[in-house]
This record gives C-alpha cells, sequence and structure tokens, in this order.
C-alpha cells in the first residue's frame, strides 16, 4: 500500500479545502498568487481528492439505450490537473483554453471507462453523461488509483468545472515541505486575509486511507513482541526445571566421555520437537486467516512459502538461544560437584 504506484505524482503535493464562497472571483488570483513563489512549479483546482470520495454519474454511449449505461465517477477540473498530477494521457488532448466549448461539451475518460463502452477508437465519441447532457471524448488518460488498494480501478472520467472548485493542489520543488508551507501560507493571506487556510499533504491523506491497517499492525506487531517474551519466560522457566532434574544424568554422561555437543542436543531436542509441532499447527492456520484477509484488497501480495519458513527459523533461532542459555551452564558443570551435590 505504502509503495505501489498510484498512477500519478503524490509526493511533494499539498492540498488545501477552498471555500466555495467567492471562490470563483478569487480563482485566478489565488493561482497567480501562488505561481509567484519560486517553490511553486504547479496549482490546479479540482473537486474531488484521490481518496474514493468522487461524483459519480451513469454514463453511456450516445447510439445506446439507456440500459447499457454504468455509473462512472468524476473529477472536475481545470486545465493544469494533468500536469499537476502528472498524470499519463494515452490518447487525444487534455482540455485547453484554445477550445471554447471544452468547459461544457469535452470530456476525458480513463482506461476502464474505454473498455465498458466497447471501444476501439474512443476519441470523438459522443456519450451521454451527468444528467444526460451530450459531451464529446477528446482523450484517454491511463488507469490510476482514484479510490484505496481495496477496490479495483473502475471507470472515471474528467470534466471541466460545473459546480465551485473544492481544492487546490500545490505542487512543490523537492525539499523541506514544511519549510515551504510558511510561504504559501502568506501568499494566502495576501489574497485572502480574512479566510483561514487548511494546508494537507496529498500522500498523508493517501495514507490515511489505510488508516485501520495501520492500527492493526502495531497491534499484531505488540501482541506478537508481549506473546514471544512471555513464551521464552515459560520455556525458560520449563527448561530450567528440567535440567535442573537431569543434573545427576549429565554428570555421569560427562565422566562416561560424553561431549559438551551431545549433552546439548540432549537436553534441547524435545523442545525443538515441541517447537517443530507448534509451527505445523500454525502454518495452515496463519495462511488461511492472512489469505481470508487479504481478499480485502483488489490489489494485494501473495504469501510465499519462504514467509513461513523464516518465521519458523526465527522462532528456532529465539528458543535455541533460550534454551542453550541454561543447557549449555549444565553441559559444563563439574561433573564431580553435580554427582557429590546429588
Amino acid at each position: 500500500m505504502r509503495n505501489k504506484s498510484l498512477g500519478y505524482d503524490q509526493e511533494n503535493i499539498l492540498t488545501i479545502r477552498v471555500p466555495r464562497e467567492n471562490m470563483e472571483s478569487k480563482y485566478h488570483a489565488i493561482r497567480n498568487q501562488f505561481l509567484k513563489n519560486s517553490d511553486v512549479i504547479g496549482v490546479s483546482f479540482s473537486s474531488h481528492v484521490p481518496d474514493g470520495s468522487l461524483g459519480s454519474s451513469p454514463m453511456r454511449l450516445k447510439t445506446e439505450s439507456e440500459s447499457t449505461g454504468f455509473r462512472t465517477d468524476y473529477f472536475q477540473v481545470d486545465y493544469d490537473f494533468l500536469k499537476t498530477l502528472n498524470l499519463a494521457l494515452l490518447g487525444g488532448r487534455f482540455f485547453s483554453p484554445n477550445f471554447a466549448n471544452d468547459s461544457t461539451e469535452s470530456v476525458l475518460i480513463n482506461e476502464s471507462a474505454v473498455k465498458l463502452l466497447g471501444l476501439k477508437e474512443p476519441i470523438g465519441k459522443k456519450v451521454l453523461y451527468v444528467g444526460g447532457a451530450e459531451k464529446t471524448i477528446i482523450g484517454v488518460v491511463k488507469d490510476f488509483h482514484f479510490s484505496s488498494l481495496h477496490n479495483s480501478i473502475g471507470p472515471m472520467a474528467l470534466l471541466m468545472h460545473f459546480t465551485t472548485p473544492s481544492y487546490l493542489y500545490i505542487k512543490l520543488n523537492k525539499g523541506i515541505l514544511q519549510d515551504k508551507v510558511a510561504g504559501l501560507r502568506e501568499d494566502w493571506a495576501t489574497v485572502m486575509p480574512n479566510v483561514p487556510i487548511h494546508i494537507s499533504f496529498l500522500d498523508d491523506q493517501i495514507n490515511n486511507l489505510y488508516f485501520k491497517e495501520q492500527n492493526l499492525g502495531n497491534m499484531i506487531s505488540g501482541f506478537t513482541c508481549l506473546a514471544v517474551f512471555l513464551a521464552c519466560l515459560g520455556l525458560y522457566g520449563m527448561v530450567s526445571f528440567s535440567i535442573k532434574n537431569r543434573l545427576k544424568e549429565v554428570g555421569i554422561r560427562k565422566v562416561l566421555g560424553a561431549s559438551i555437543d551431545k549433552i546439548l542436543l540432549l537436553l534441547s531436542k524435545q523442545y525443538l520437537w515441541l517447537i517443530g509441532i507448534a509451527v505445523s499447527i500454525s502454518v495452515p492456520i496463519s495462511w488461511y486467516v492472512i489469505n481470508m484477509w487479504l481478499e480485502n484488497f483488489a490489489y494485494r501480495i501473495d504469501i510465499s512459502w519462504w514467509m513461513f519458513l523464516a518465521s519458523g527459523i526465527i522462532l528456532a533461532v529465539i528458543a535455541g538461544i533460550t534454551i542453550s542459555s541454561q543447557a549449555i551452564k549444565a553441559a559444563r558443570e563439574s561433573p564431580v560437584k553435580v554427582l557429590r551435590n546429588e
């Protein structure tokens, strides 16, 4: 979730939730003010951020019946949206002020929408969209994740604003973003002095889509450490008690010529068998539970055998260290001292 490419730039991009009041009249003023800032390399307005909470409306070809329509999410954008988020344009063109009808008659769609429309050459085709208005497809953008990775990429469209924009995207030069935020606040106050500014980092907003998974991961890590610690305490106690009762046996074996390695194996093998049984029980259960959980995600990793092997090896090493601390001490004990005490 943290490393998968989403199909657009999310680093070095800030978003500002803009007030709807008087935004239309301030649109160009605030944009131009930010572009004067040397740290800013792109500014764009949009109706939404890519967190899955987009608007949607049925879409269908003008020549097809209403029953062929399918619900399609949309962004309302400005002329700089494609460049600011670095979206990939696969065909056609993006919105341009050189085409006066773009604001009312044009639409861009993604690859998923093209497939659902059944078009091989989508550019120039007419669709009915957003209240049944006729739109001309002027471009196709490469599929990108406008929702969380719980969901597969669905049909999506880009439209010019038909309502007041809600979000401002600001793309910054690389560097310490926190140092640049103060300058942006000053730029905002220059144009809108009496309006508070609410700045967010786009990558933080995307990560918030997985807040539940992050909490779950932290909780599992905490309980795992606690379980291993308690298991080691229990194992340490069992080994200490068992070895104490076998000190005479260890002493006799040493007198008869048993090496430290053989004594160590003798004292440890029963616990290694228990660890092997535990692993054989836990692996299939873990595999089943993890795969059930991963089914909640359209995009997921595969569970490989080496992950369980690595877990088993780590468990054996931790247990071996716990057992060895007592077993080596017993194996090195002087047989004369042990037999005299016994």
